[in-house]
């Protein structure tokens, strides 16, 4: 059956001296695609040594780094399948996770004794950097069946943490569903903010860049560290969400107007939550030779819509994502209700298709229609209730569109909607501009210092929380 990293061998073998990952910091390090093929599968053949068991698991407690990054595509290559442990979990809940999941192997790296002796008397085995016997590039490893690799977990809509499994043959098929909808230049760097797209990255031939982020978590960015590394790597590419996008296009607006003289980057694309479209004018007047695309999708469907972003359309019509992946079908769950664009079909989509987790269909928790063949969002699960015709997408997306304000959330209830927002306007600014589209005896307004958000892209409003 298919090994995820095959491409990636193909890649090694056919253009190894290529930058396969450049990494930025107080040592700017490179591995190629050569030696970091040899050093993937000279690490698996210690792995097998150590007398692998059947669909062993392993976690990465360690952040992906130059010095262990060989080990976690040895662990995949090899047919091991990867855990990500839950974000900021306790040591104890630590250990609790550790035997509920039943797992093998740690990436973790400690030269200290009383830790490898807990460790071994768990019944753990540590896989850390060791000496790697020479080795020469090698035929991909056929694993048996349709193997577990990855058993990632997000956090969705809501706090609880929820996992995420694919197999080798799943993410092979995400990575040919973005493939078909972006070529890859022969000169594409990437640097990405989102994790999973390294290994779609290795499969295309594409050099990645790491971000500049310690520990890769978002709530350490330091937007003048990206725009270094963009000079120096020459970046084609950059993909990221609505925060890490706003913090950077802040950046780039106080300082000199001349930092993007010159730059290479001709893509960006946007995704993780709903993208309003003030954000996406100014990414388009700031990097003005890169073409700007909105990307909907889900960790269980990766992606299911596209669309480059050319001019402003009117909020109230929700957020636009595109079009649908050629490779899906979305049902919409509906009823049949005339709403301010009319009359038409509005629900929660479910997607179905080759490159969903288990080809059955996903229910994504997203309200939405389909008009003119593009496809727009306009409510969450929990909050799907209309008012006067509108959902409270539409709503947030006008009040981003003409106030003075970073975040908003619009809570719909009964007999009225409330709404919290964060930002430099004022509640009666607000009110004024609410009373154009709805009555004004039917919101309540509330201003905040800031609005929680997830954990993972620090841009999604949790509702619950308000």
């Amino acid at each position: 059956m298919p090994n995820l990293l095959e491409d990636f061998l193909k890649h090694a073998q056919q253009n190894g001296e290529k930058p396969a990952i450049l990494w930025s910091g107080e040592e700017n390090t490179v591995l190629s695609y050569d030696t970091l093929a040899l050093k993937m599968q000279s690490y698996s053949d210690y792995v097998k040594g150590l007398r692998m068991r059947k669909n062993a698991k392993a976690v990465w407690l360690v952040p992906l780094e130059y010095s262990n990054i060989h080990i976690f595509l040895a662990c995949l290559y090899s047919g091991i399948t990867m855990v990500s442990v839950p974000r900021d979990i306790s040591k104890w809940k630590l250990v609790q996770f550790l035997f509920h999941e039943k797992i093998t192997y740690l990436i973790y790296q400690t030269n200290t004794l009383i830790y490898k002796w807990i460790v071994k008397c768990c019944g753990f085995q540590l896989l850390n950097d060791v000496p790697l016997k020479k080795h020469t590039l090698g035929a991909s490893m056929t694993l048996s069946g349709d193997t577990m690799a990855l058993i990632t977990r997000t956090s969705g809509s809501t706090d609880v943490s929820k996992p995420i499994k694919r197999t080798h043959g799943t993410l092979i098929k995400q990575h040919l569903a973005i493939l078909k909808l972006f070529t890859p230049q022969k000169d594409e760097v990437d640097l990405p903010l989102f994790p999973n797209l390294l290994l779609h990255n290795l499969n295309a031939g594409i050099t990645t860049v790491i971000p500049d982020i310690k520990d890769w978590k978002l709530e350490n960015l330091e937007p003048h560290k990206i725009m270094e590394q963009i000079y120096r790597h020459q970046v084609t590419r950059l993909t990221g969400n609505v925060y890490y996008f706003t913090k950077l296009t802040d950046y780039i607006a106080h300082s000199s107007p001349n930092d993007l003289l010159g730059s290479t980057v001709r893509s960006i694309g946007v995704g993780g939550s709903p993208v309003p479209n003030k954000l996406l004018e100014k990414i388009k007047s700031i990097f003005t030779g890169a073409k700007v695309y909105v990307i909907y999708g889900s960790t269980e469907a990766e992606p299911i819509a596209v669309k480059e972003y050319v001019q402003s359309y009117d909020p109230l019509l929700g957020y636009c994502v595109g079009t649908i992946h050629p490779d899906l079908d979305v049902i919409i769950d509906h009823i049949e209700i005339t709403t301010t664009v009319g009359s038409i079909k509005i629900g929660e989509l479910v997607v179905s298709g080759s490159h969903v987790v288990n080809e059955k269909p996903y229910r994504t928790g997203d309200y939405g229609y389909v008009k003119d063949d593009e496809l727009y969002l306009v409510a969450r699960k929990g909050n799907s209730s209309s008012f006067n015709g509108y959902y409270h997408y539409q709503i947030e997306h006008f009040l981003l569109h003409y106030c003075n304000i970073t975040q908003v959330a619009v809570i719909m209830e009964s007999t009225k909607i409330r709404i919290h927002f964060s930002g430099n306007d004022s509640k009666e600014n607000i009110k004024d501009k609410l009373s154009e589209i709805i009555d004004v005896g039917s919101f309540q307004v509330k201003k905040n210092d800031f609005l929680p958000v997830d954990a993972r892209h620090l841009s999604k409003i949790r509702y619950s929380h308000l």
